[in-house]
């Protein structure tokens, strides 16, 4: 596993909300395996199914915080970080738990399990 395997699933990850931000779905979805399993606040779908559900709350911006590798070999990388959105619907920032599994196939990492999950400030 290389330092630029670890570079390129990040830099993929950030393009992936950037694309949701401007709901480009051409560019969300080239880096979903056809496989993939997205968990979204307790629901399970599939990457076009996600992507929907993104555009339904109209994201104005969105941050990432404390990214990490915290599992990795040749063909696989888990990160997890949270995920700051800020939506058309509130005034509040919405914070969420994201992890990510990308699995490297002919040469391309792709997602293969994504969850997000909405954290609930009291």
């Amino acid at each position: 596993m290389s330092r630029r395997d670890e570079d390129i699933v990040m830099r993929q990850e950030y393009e992936l909300w950037k694309a949701a931000q401007k709901m480009d779905g051409s560019v969300f979805y080239k880096f979903f395996a056809p496989e993939v399993n997205v968990i979204c606040n307790n629901f399970r779908c599939d990457g076009e199914e996600y992507f929907m559900t993104l555009s339904t709350f109209g994201m104005q911006r969105y941050s990432i915080e404390r990214y990490e590798t915290i599992a990795q070999d040749e063909e696989l990388i888990q990160n997890y970080y949270l995920v700051n959105l800020k939506t058309v619907d509130s005034e509040e920032l919405k914070t969420c738990h994201v992890t990510s599994t990308w699995r490297k196939t002919f040469g391309e990492w792709k997602i293969v399990f994504h969850m997000r999950t909405l954290i609930m400030l009291k």
